[in-house]
C-alpha cells in the first residue's frame, strides 16, 4: 500500500509504493460492487465501511436494498456515492438506531432507476443525503 504525505506546494502525494496516490489532478476513490438482497434493514447487503466510497450497487428489483455501515463506525464526513446500476428501484437503508435527515430512525431511502444517492455522515446519529440529477442521452 502507497504511503503519502502532505506538503504545503503539491497538496496529497504519494510518498512510497506503487499505485496512484497524487490527488492533485482530481479525486480518485476506491470502488466497491455489491448486489442488492433482502427487503429490510436486516437483510439488506452491507456496505463496507472501507472498501471504498464509490459503491456499484447490482441487482435492485424495486425492494431490495443496501445498508450503510453504522454511523458509530465511521468518522464525520465520510462519504459514499451509492451508484444503482439497474433499471430498477433501490432501497438504501441506514445501520440500526441510525438515520437519514429527515426520515426516522431505520428508515431507507429509495434511489431512482440508474441513479446515484450521495451519503454523507453529517455527525453521530444522522446521514444526509443528494440524489443529483439522472444524465440523459
Amino acid at each position: 500500500m502507497p504511503k503519502v504525505q502532505i506538503t504545503n506546494t503539491k497538496g496529497l502525494v504519494q510518498s512510497t509504493g506503487s499505485g496512484v496516490a497524487d490527488l492533485r489532478s482530481g479525486l480518485s476513490l476506491g470502488v466497491q460492487s455489491i448486489a442488492a438482497a433482502g427487503s429490510s434493514q436486516g437483510t439488506a447487503t452491507g456496505i463496507d465501511a472501507v472498501s471504498g466510497g464509490l459503491v456499484l450497487v447490482s441487482a435492485s428489483d424495486g425492494t431490495k436494498g443496501v445498508r450503510l455501515p453504522a454511523l458509530a463506525d465511521v468518522p464525520t464526513g465520510t462519504t459514499f456515492l451509492v451508484m444503482n446500476t439497474v433499471a430498477q428501484t433501490l432501497e438504501v437503508y441506514p445501520a440500526s438506531g441510525d438515520k437519514f435527515l429527515p426520515a426516522a430512525d431505520n428508515a431507507p431511502i429509495t434511489v431512482a432507476a440508474s441513479a446515484m444517492l450521495i451519503c454523507v455522515a453529517a455527525d453521530a446519529d444522522q446521514w444526509v443525503g443528494a440524489e443529483p440529477a439522472a444524465v440523459v442521452a
